[in-house]
């Protein structure tokens, strides 16, 4: 498969994954040397030209539908901030830009859904511009907390 590090300690950007999604660009692992991979984020293709968001919000809810039949109800948040001045229909992406307006969707393990224990997943978009932006989907698994807490540790290596 293969990996190239990340400037982030314990990021590497996979070479290849052996079932890609067409709707992502690459895929980033997150793992240290005792725990192995912990986290996986598929980053999206850049969405260009999309300043109402309106092809940016069909392409999540068509990400969004496929997950939840396979794992169940999401937590869904979208909204804007009060204070925000971006609330014109083509400022969406600008909003995003600016942290003023959320688009995110989570699984975590319930009663109603499909998801093992420990298992977490978060669908967002995100913005590059006022016009582009791009959805990540990213899954944690149990030994999240651990591996993170390795890498940290092992920051200071090397000084």
């Amino acid at each position: 498969m293969g990996a190239t590090p990340s400037t982030n300690p314990g990021f590497y950007r996979l070479n290849t994954v052996p079932t890609p999604n067409s709707a992502f660009e690459f895929y980033t692992v997150k793992a240290s040397s005792k725990q192995g991979v912990c986290m996986v984020r598929g980053t999206g293709l850049t969405i260009k030209n999309d300043p109402s968001g309106s092809l940016t919000k069909a392409n999540f809810n068509s990400l969004k539908a496929a997950l939840s039949s396979k794992y169940g109800t999401s937590e869904d948040f979208d909204f804007i901030k009060g204070s925000s001045i971006w609330k014109d229909s083509n400022d969406w992406m600008m909003s995003i830009k600016q942290e003023d307006r959320n688009l995110v969707s989570f699984w975590q393990p319930t009663a109603s859904n499909k998801l093992p224990k420990g298992y977490a997943i978060m669908l967002k978009v995100s913005a590059l511009s006022s016009t582009d932006g791009w959805i990540s989907v990213v899954y944690e698994f149990p030994n999240t907390e651990a591996c993170t807490d390795e890498i940290n540790l092992n920051k200071g290596d090397g000084l």
